[in-house]
């Protein structure tokens, strides 16, 4: 039977080692950790246990059966439809709970930029997110709407950072520019429906998300990582924790041989940076920091709300109690805030509190906790992107696979959430057995 090896127990790793290992492989699962599932963990906070961040996965049907059949179907909550994802957005001083995109409806260059949509054509995917931006919505809203919102996310002038940009953390696809009936009508044409959003997102005009699937985790989700190994382990797949894999000479080895003398095929489902210490210094890159805060209970339907404008330290405000259906008393007054930032310099709490108040008007704070761990993020710029690219081709040409996918985390190809990495994963897994029956 073909063999492979699966370089990194990220959600992702996982999907891709049960996919393949029920299409027949011998597959083997390497992680330098000693825990798998990357960042689906719990913290403790002084007001209660949480997720770390915003836990929830868009699967598809197949993809939902291996992740249930691996972690046990009382770990998950399943919702379709508009409640698949419900969320909100702030900028320019406004709150608008309807949708996850730029809103310009109050903007007095509205007609223009309206116009300026209208008469767009199909194009082709542009280099940067700046030419990208101008290709899908014109000079006005590319500039003036757009711009500012990825140069407040991540530190850099847009005319720097890839057309992946545009949908990386913030989902910046679509902006809204007419009114329900109106936006209906406009995207039934699917050049414009590409680029337009709808201004209520719990009344769609058709099927949302492709038909996938939200994974909400419930309060058995505490042991994710023995589940996964004592499931892969029992399928009959070689997990193996504290590895040292590594790149030699732009080879993938392990204990000082090359993987590739021992599986036909490899998914690297890590960032591939992670692998080469010396690409990843040269990477530009920010913090993700995460405060948590307990509130009195507000009402808020958005699961989260993303924080386009400039003048916010936070990124996005995490709100459980609108995703609360495991009906844990504490998270109904929990809220987390996501921030972005330079490295070394994270808001203060105090400057965060001050936002909550802006963006959730009464909203009373009663208690704070930050991590003092912080996630180190490469920025999608085109500068990154280079550099990557250039690894990625000394790792192929070197790596004596008959197969090689590269499906970890790469901000500047719009891949940072797990659900884009899972898909990447799992799409990696069907097309090696497809091409190595």
């Amino acid at each position: 039977m073909p063999s492979a090896v699966i370089v990194g127990a990220s959600i992702g790793g996982l999907v891709a080692a049960a996919q393949l290992r029920e299409a027949g492989w011998d597959v083997t699962l390497l992680e330098k950790g000693q825990s798998v599932g990357g960042l689906y963990a719990t913290v403790d906070t002084p007001f209660g246990t949480c997720e770390l961040g915003m836990h929830v996965l868009y699967v598809s049907a197949e993809q939902q059966a291996l992740l249930t059949a691996m972690f046990g179907s009382e770990v998950f909550i399943e919702k379709r439809g508009v409640q698949v994802d419900i969320g909100a957005s702030f900028n320019a001083g406004v709150l608008n709970p309807n949708s996850i995109y730029p809103d310009v409806r109050h903007l007095p260059e509205l007609p223009l930029i309206r116009e300026q949509v209208l008469q767009r054509s199909e194009h082709t995917a542009q280099a940067s997110v700046a030419e990208e931006s101008r290709a899908r919505f014109g000079a006005v809203a590319a500039e003036q709407v757009i711009a500012p919102i990825l140069e407040k996310l991540w530190k850099q002038p847009a005319q720097t950072l890839t057309s992946g940009a545009l949908h990386c953390f913030f989902d910046l696809r679509r902006i809204i520019l007419a009114d329900k009936p109106q936006a209906d009508a406009l995207k039934q044409e699917p050049r414009l429906d590409a680029v337009i959003g709808n201004p209520e997102q719990t009344h769609p005009a058709g099927e949302v998300y492709g038909g996938r699937r939200a994974l909400f985790f419930t309060a058995a989700a505490h042991d994710l990582s023995d589940r996964a190994v004592n499931y892969l382990r029992g399928e009959g797949i070689c997990v193996e924790l504290g590895c040292d894999v590594r790149l030699d000479d732009d080879m993938l080895v392990r204990d000082g041989k090359p993987l590739s003398a021992e599986f036909d095929a490899c998914i690297i489902a890590s960032p591939l940076a992670a692998l080469a210490p010396d690409v990843a210094q040269q990477l530009d890159s920010v913090e993700l920091s995460i405060f948590y805060f307990q509130i009195e209970p507000l009402e808020l339907p958005a699961y989260y709300v993303l924080c386009h404008d400039s003048g916010l330290a936070a990124s996005r405000i995490v709100n459980y109690r609108a995703y609360n259906f495991d009906q844990a008393p504490h998270l109904d007054r929990v809220l987390a805030v996501e921030a972005v930032h330079e490295v070394g310099q994270p808001p203060s709490i105090e400057r965060l509190v001050a936002e909550l108040q802006q963006v959730l008007p009464g909203v009373r704070v009663l208690d704070s906790h930050g991590l003092s761990r912080r996630l180190r993020v490469a920025v999608p710029s085109l500068a990154n992107a280079a550099r990557l690219d250039d690894l990625a081709q000394r790792v192929s040409e070197r790596s004596g696979f008959t197969l090689l996918h590269f499906t970890g985390m790469r901000t500047d190809k719009g891949l940072f959430f797990s659900h884009q990495t899972v898909g990447a994963a799992y799409a990696a897994a069907l097309d090696c057995s497809q091409r190595l029956p």
